[in-house]
């Protein structure tokens, strides 16, 4: 499970592309795994007057059923419901799916996703994820990422779609250099200047350099008759996160993310005007009479209680001796490689022995492997709990168990398929609790 936005120290991973080439088929079999739920016809075609898109079968499940390309019937979709929602889209990043998942878990709900289906047959073209928030009563804002599930010529369609028909368009940009911004933005150019852009303001948040995105954002606003602006560098999900809501409640306020009149945009208060406060919420900026046509309102995010603090911070941080005794012990065992204790909450290595993979990324893939086993939990109907796996790879055994005794903690392991018996090794590595070394039965 994903943690809340304001528990993210850091983007870590997602920075930068994580997803290699030879990777990008993987993505398109999400699809093959969601079934769809049969419903009766009037108790699908009931509340017809609902402004968003899809039907919701499911918790985190909607469903729209479709005669046609999916980017051609969101459009159709988007200019007869004109939803009021923001779109996160990503150049040399892939972060918006991180920041998504770090809204829905501020908010206690699940990522939600819009799965996009062939008429007649069911067959899915495409699945968009999205997060709830809670705008007036009975209402809610959708925040989509770009990043759809789809084939190549399609999920570049959805994005410009969803950027097109945003109230808000947010664009994260990684590190790129000049003429390669300039080339990754050009698709943007193009859709905009297509005539078909209802959209008329973006926000870039670098996740670098600030130099290179400010002129390639200027030309594209320029260009596309878009109000375009550049925030300053976001290091973390919840900074970014303050930025979007500080453009927002502009938006939501006069109608454009200009600041006030007596406050111009770019001068010596810049920052403040961005910058979030310790409790999430931001500065306030004198705002102009309220416009009209305002978008959703969204009510502040809650205060989430990390999964860390299951376990109390003292027996975490003080326990440092504790914690490398018990994975000595573990790598101890033949065949154990490397192996290490993290903190599943902050994803954060308290001692690990052995050699590699080392302990960052210990840490990183196996709170990635923990979440994988919650969902697939939740897939099959089955109670979470907290899971233990092993798995066998080409040559390598890979363990992940709780530390016994500590919740919230977890011991990840690499074993040498050639040089260890898996069950053994397990059995041995079940016997060792920390503080006690090898247990005797019990």
């Amino acid at each position: 499970m994903a943690k809340p936005i304001q528990e993210m120290s850091t983007w870590g991973h997602s920075q930068h592309q994580s997803r290699l080439p030879d990777e990008e088929w993987m993505a398109t079999r999400e699809l093959t795994q969601i079934q769809t739920k049969l419903m009766r016809q009037d108790e699908y075609l009931a509340g017809g007057a609902n402004r968003e898109i899809g039907r919701r079968v499911g918790d985190d499940r909607h469903e729209l059923f479709v005669v046609c390309d999916p980017a051609e019937a969101l459009v159709q979709h988007f200019d007869v419901a004109k939803p009021d929602f923001m779109a996160v889209h990503d150049i040399n990043t892939d972060t918006s799916r991180r920041l998504v998942a770090g809204l829905a878990a501020a908010t206690g709900k699940q990522v939600q996703k819009l799965v996009i289906r062939r008429q007649g047959h069911g067959t899915p073209l495409a699945t968009l994820e999205f997060a709830e928030l809670a705008g007036g009563p009975g209402q809610v804002l959708r925040v989509y990422t770009t990043l759809a599930d789809a084939d190549t010529r399609q999920r570049h369609l959805i994005a410009s779609t969803l950027l097109a028909h945003a109230r808000l368009g947010v664009v994260m940009a990684g590190d790129l250099p000049p003429h390669a911004l300039n080339t990754a933005l050009e698709p943007l150019h193009e859709a905009m200047l297509s005539g078909h852009w209802p959209n008329r303001n973006m926000v870039f948040i670098p996740l670098g350099s600030t130099s290179a995105i400010t002129a390639a954002a200027n030309a594209l606003g320029g260009r596309g008759g878009v109000n375009v602006r550049v925030t300053p560098q976001a290091t973390k999900p919840n900074d970014a996160w303050g930025y979007i809501s500080l453009a927002w409640d502009r938006l939501r306020q006069s109608g454009s993310i200009n600041p006030p009149a007596q406050r111009a945009y770019g001068s010596s208060d810049r920052n403040s005007e961005f910058m979030p406060s310790a409790q999430g919420a931001l500065d306030p900026v004198a705002p102009p009479p309220p416009a009209p046509a305002a978008p959703l309102p969204m009510k502040p995010m809650p205060s989430v209680t990390a999964r860390a603090e299951a376990m109390p911070a003292a027996s975490r941080d003080g326990g440092a001796g504790l914690w490398q005794r018990y994975t000595q012990d573990c790598a101890a065992i033949k065949g154990v490689v490397s192996c290490c204790v993290f903190d599943l909450g902050s994803q954060r290595t308290l001692a690990h022995s052995g050699a590699r993979p080392g302990p960052a990324t210990l840490a990183t893939r196996g709170g990635t492997f923990y979440d994988a086993l919650v969902e697939l939990a939740r897939g099959l109907g089955l109670p979470g709990g907290q899971p233990e796996a092993a798995i066998t790879l080409a040559g390598h055994h890979v363990l992940l168990r709780p530390v016994p005794g500590n919740p919230g903690l977890m011991l990840h392991a690499v074993l040498d398929a050639a040089a260890t018996d898996l069950p053994s090794a397990q059995a041995l590595i079940c016997r060792i609790h920390p503080g006690l070394g090898v247990a005797q039965a019990a």
